[in-house]
């Protein structure tokens, strides 16, 4: 018997589970608390700055020591050359087999830190504009979502309160040209 499996379940290339009760069973009496969906701590930062007629603005938030519930770390597609063969003896993913019967672990569990450029406002002022309608104008470039800094293997870590990721979408980066005019 292999860390408390037997049959099929001890086979080369499969997930070992501890038996945190000793009995020699892996039963849900070997369940624990194995994360933290609810993030250590939460910060954002906005950085404003002017020079001249130029104005910048920069909006980062970041999210720090949150545990999350990958859903998708098993069956995606882009890990099959890493899962465990006889040629590949590997520990990131175990062998690929119908019929497997899958008890929840750590394995899942992906640290859901990130920090994100979440809005970046570049703007150029005009003053004592010479023109028949206008006084003053002003040009920007407004992005949202231009980068996120994250160890995380899915598409966005920032979820909701439960921490169980199930893929979805990754946030869509807009790109804004604005013009205003004053009469």
């Amino acid at each position: 018997m292999a860390a408390g499996l037997s049959g099929n379940l001890a086979q080369p290339g499969e997930f070992k589970y501890v038996d945190l009760n000793e009995d020699g069973v892996i039963d849900e009496d070997d369940r624990t608390i194995i994360g933290d969906p609810n993030p250590d701590f939460t910060a954002s930062l906005n950085l404003q700055a002017r020079y001249k007629q130029f104005d910048l603005s920069l909006f980062f938030n970041g999210v720090f020591g949150q545990d999350v519930f990958n859903t998708k770390k098993f069956g995606e597609p882009s890990n099959l050359p890493f899962r465990w063969t006889l040629d590949n003896p590997t520990n990131a993913y175990p062998s690929l087999r119908d019929g497997r019967i899958l008890y929840m672990s750590d394995w899942f569990i992906d640290k859901g830190s990130f920090v994100r450029l979440q809005n970046l406002t570049l703007g150029y002022s005009f003053e004592d504009l010479k023109m028949a309608f206008f006084k003053s104008g002003r040009i920007s470039l407004n992005a949202t979502n231009l980068f996120t800094l994250t160890d995380f293997e899915g598409y966005d870590p920032e979820l909701g309160e439960n921490g169980i990721y199930w893929g979805g979408y990754p946030k869509l980066r807009n790109w804004t040209i604005g013009l205003e005019f004053t009469f």
